[in-house]
């Protein structure tokens, strides 16, 4: 009788640890662990929709699959984020205009590698969001006082763009500026050692410069629409929609967070991208939020791209259309 007793109870010993398992597994099966990488940058005022996505968890927020892990890496520019992208360390960028044309070149012509621009993030509209800055007691006012003149912009950027424009506006032959390139930061420091007599930046840099450093802007006359976009793997977006999905929310809602300028989130970007909440809420005033990618976008970084023929930085047969069709 003790024999079958004890039979009788190992087994039911037996059915209740195969139940827990059988529980078990059932629930890791639902708990599904994805991963989602991201550059960005801080520096770039046009890419703060990144700042608030990221302090805000908003892709988290959307995500309903499972677990979700988001990382972040911050760069200073848009060329290291490609190269990381192309190297397979980022899934998603957040880059101004020229950089992430670049990046859809490198899609176009590498096999392993394609991207779409997706959406965009902040927008400059007639001209704003770019300038040449020189220190206030210089006497440099307008674009032809630039001649003769050390001048430093970001190479294949939408500020180099934005000189060159200015610089044919103001019929100045651009061999007749020296111009250097170097990222934003150091350009600053130049600028601030009397290396150099001018820089070109885009926001916050202008306002950072002008109302904390006591630097002026020179007279400008171009109407550039200056934009900034997020760029994608185009692989990642087919093989992860649900994570894309929760991405394009993530986004909107910054937008309409960004759009409210409420003092909540002035201090949050103050608080991720390092410039003063006076710095922050001015600029984000002359910036457009809106991830949508309207016909008079495509016109501009039509003219983009004839820029970045014409200095050869992307190939001739780089195609914007298909760059902008997004398979999601």
């Amino acid at each position: 009788m003790k024999k079958k007793s004890f039979a009788v109870l190992t087994i039911i010993i037996l059915i209740i640890l195969f139940l827990a398992l059988g529980l078990q597994s059932a629930q890791n099966k639902k708990i599904k662990t994805a991963n989602i990488n991201i550059g960005y940058q801080s520096i770039t005022a046009q890419t703060w929709g990144a700042l608030v996505i990221k302090r805000l968890s908003l892709i988290e927020k959307y995500y309903d699959q499972g677990e979700l892990n988001v990382g972040w890496s911050n760069f200073a520019s848009g060329p290291p984020i490609t190269s990381n992208m192309i190297g397979g360390k980022l899934d998603i960028g957040f880059m101004g205009d020229m950089p992430l044309l670049i990046n859809g070149d490198f899609g176009q012509n590498n096999k392993y590698y394609d991207s779409q621009l997706i959406m965009f993030d902040g927008k400059g509209l007639d001209g704003i969001n770019q300038d040449i800055i020189v220190k206030n007691n210089d006497n440099i006012n307008k674009p032809d006082d630039l001649s003769g003149k050390k001048v430093s912009v970001p190479n294949s950027s939408s500020a180099h763009r934005h000189l060159m424009q200015e610089l044919s506006l103001a019929k100045i032959d651009s061999s007749l500026v020296n111009i250097s390139f170097q990222d934003i930061p150091t350009a600053v420091t130049l600028l601030e050692k009397g290396d150099i007599d001018a820089i070109v930046v885009w926001e916050p840099y202008s306002t950072y410069l002008t109302i904390e450093k006591g630097y002026k802007t020179i007279l400008k006359t171009s109407k550039n629409r200056y934009l900034a976009g997020v760029v994608a793997n185009d692989q990642f977006i087919k093989n992860n929609h649900d994570i894309y999905k929760a991405f394009e929310l993530a986004l909107i809602e910054a937008h309409q967070l960004l759009n409210s300028k409420s003092p909540e989130i002035i201090k949050i970007v103050s608080e991720e991208s390092g410039f003063s909440e006076k710095v922050v809420a001015k600029t984000i005033q002359n910036i457009t939020w809106d991830e949508t990618i309207t016909t008079d976008d495509l016109l501009a970084l039509e003219e983009d791209v004839i820029f970045l023929k014409n200095i050869n930085k992307i190939s001739n047969s780089f195609n914007l259309n298909d760059f902008v069709e997004t398979k999601k």
